[in-house]
């Protein structure tokens, strides 16, 4: 179980959804995700364009730590 995520959200524009237009990282403590399993959570960030510039979003983990790490 991981615990601790660090997540990087990059946002794309329309029509060309590869278009990097918007990005932003987090340390989430708590979140805890299990390995090989799908889990929706909620990513919460300032737009600094209009809601219709969106068109595609990644969310990538760049680091974690486990749930279990300091368990005696």
């Amino acid at each position: 179980m991981l615990a601790t995520i660090a997540l990087d959200v990059r946002l794309g524009c329309a029509p060309k959804e590869a278009l990097l237009i918007d990005t932003t990282s987090d340390t989430t403590y708590g979140l805890t995700l299990a390995p090989h399993t799908e889990q929706a959570f909620r990513v919460l960030m300032q737009a600094v364009r209009p809601e219709a510039s969106y068109a595609s979003h990644k969310v990538f983990i760049r680091d974690a730590k486990s749930a279990h790490r300091y368990d005696w």
